[in-house]
């Protein structure tokens, strides 16, 4: 008997022999596979979101009225040696008055005698540097130059904003490790299907002095072949549905391609494990 064709006609015997039972347990897989993919593309995609918000997040700082010229100037330049700043724009009252104007569409001031805007600072920063702890730091040392009355940027928005993205991790984390264990369980109940149905050849072979590995090497390809098809299927819906699905200016985000070519070695791994404790007690 010819050990390398042997465990191939086998399995092959295995999965065309019962086509119904291997295309419900591809199917199984298929549909559980889908739902990790989806939850991983889901995660990156609130995350790609967070980082294109987080890219239009601005500190606005404003000075009072009595501070000299030579005072905001230095903070100007303080602020702009800060290695965590991208961008700093200064407002002046004459400019916050048509900011305003622009924003109501019409001059609210007309007719005051003077202007009652503050000047203030507009402060962009680098996107590596925008989190909830970084910027109170920074609105904590700006507010304690003599001049700054007021520090307003969306700090309570962020600190909830990061507290649900790890949320939303360990969720995914979670859900996709109890969708594996399913998984693999999935590969044990199949291959123990097929060894129930195969019982008294399986028995024969140990008779005829056939060993484990022998016997276990078709099972362990089937448990093989159902999760590395599956998994193959399943990422092509995954991308299609995220290559044609547009939700307003939301980018829906993929995965890296090794990131996909790993998850499919891991299913693959998976799927001889199930085969192997699928196949452990019954030869």
């Amino acid at each position: 008997m010819n050990k390398f064709w042997y465990p191939i006609r086998i399995f092959a015997a295995n999965v065309f022999n019962r086509p119904l039972a291997a295309f419900s347990a591809i199917m199984s897989l298929l549909f559980l596979f889908l739902l990790v993919e989806l939850i991983w593309i889901t995660r990156l995609t609130v995350e790609g979101f967070y980082h294109q918000l987080m890219s239009t997040v601005e500190m606005e700082v404003f000075f009072d009225e009595a501070a000299s010229d030579s005072t905001v100037t230095a903070i100007r330049k303080s602020v702009l040696d800060d290695p965590d700043v991208s961008n700093l724009d200064y407002i002046s009252k004459e400019s916050a008055r048509l900011r305003l104007q622009d924003l109501m569409g019409s001059d609210l001031l007309e007719g005051l005698d003077e202007n009652p805007l503050p000047r203030s600072l507009i402060v962009t920063f680098k996107n590596a540097a925008i989190n909830s702890d970084n910027l109170l730091k920074f609105a904590d040392r700006l507010s304690v130059n003599d001049g700054v009355t007021e520090i307003h940027y969306p700090g309570h928005w962020l600190a909830e904003t990061e507290k649900t993205l790890v949320l939303l991790f360990w969720t995914a984390l979670v859900l996709g490790l109890v969708i594996l264990v399913t998984s693999a369980l999935n590969v044990v109940h199949a291959i123990r299907l097929t060894v129930r149905v195969r019982q008294d050849e399986l028995r024969q072979l140990k008779y005829l002095g056939a060993g484990t590995s022998i016997v276990a090497q078709p099972l362990l390809l089937e448990g093989l072949f159902y999760t590395l098809m599956a998994s193959v299927i399943s990422w092509v819906i995954a991308l299609y549905l995220q290559e044609n699905i547009q939700i307003g200016e939301i980018v829906i985000m993929r995965p890296p391609t090794n990131e996909i070519i790993i998850s499919c070695l891991v299913a693959v791994l998976m799927g001889m494990a199930g085969g192997y404790l699928g196949v452990k007690r019954a030869v």
